[in-house]
């Protein structure tokens, strides 16, 4: 890994719309935690961060946690690549690419403590629902990559978003919403899309799922 001009990012072939049953057949190529990141530890995923704020603060407060976190623009990427050699973090890997392909790739079974899922994109209008991160499929293949005592946290604006996850869950039954919130789920911590919806008086929800054996 690290073996770029951005010392701190795995760029994989990555660019498919959706998984397939061919797509599926191809080899993973398994990170290798303990070499990658030199700890013993688990993973914590981030999905999506954007410019970084969340990323950043969150390595800096556990920099004994190996963090991978995943952001399908290349460009976003490589800014938060910059900042994170400017504040000396050493223990993130970032992927540019697709959440789903990662996870299927790259991504260990039974491996993910935490993951992190802020302001996904709601693709609000009908015709483009099957465009969301969160669903049923994607909850499926993750399952097994996390840990048994792992927790995702996730935050949307969207009301729609919000009831729409809540029924993916409770379809699926592998899994238990531990504490749905209204507001962020961590003060501690900020991100663009959060400091622009609390501008705008949006009500945010959060939610933190456990993981059913």
């Amino acid at each position: 890994m690290f073996k770029n001009i951005y010392k701190n990012i795995l760029f994989p072939y990555n660019h498919f719309e959706k998984l397939n049953d061919y797509f599926l057949l191809l080899e993973p190529k398994f990170i290798d935690i303990k070499k990658t990141f030199n700890k013993d530890s688990n993973l914590c995923v981030e999905i999506g961060f954007g410019k970084g704020d969340f990323l950043i603060d969150f390595a800096k407060n556990n920099q004994d946690k190996a963090i991978l976190a995943i952001e399908r623009s290349q460009s976003l990427v490589k800014e938060v690549s910059k900042k994170l050699i400017l504040n000396n973090i050493d223990n993130v890997l970032l992927v540019e690419g697709l959440a789903d392909f990662i996870f299927h790739f790259y991504i260990p079974f039974s491996s993910v403590e935490k993951l992190i899922i802020n302001f996904p994109d709601p693709y609000p209008k009908k015709a483009h629902i099957d465009k969301r991160l969160i669903n049923k499929r994607f909850l499926k293949l993750i399952y097994n990559k996390l840990t048994k005592d792992s927790l995702i946290y996730i935050a949307t604006d969207s009301e729609n978003y919000r009831d729409y996850i809540i029924n993916e869950l409770q379809s699926l039954n592998i899994y238990k919403i531990e504490k749905f919130l209204l507001g962020f789920y961590d003060d501690n911590y900020q991100t663009k899309y959060l400091r622009k919806w609390l501008k705008l008086n949006r009500k945010i929800y959060s939610f933190i799922i456990s993981k059913k054996s």
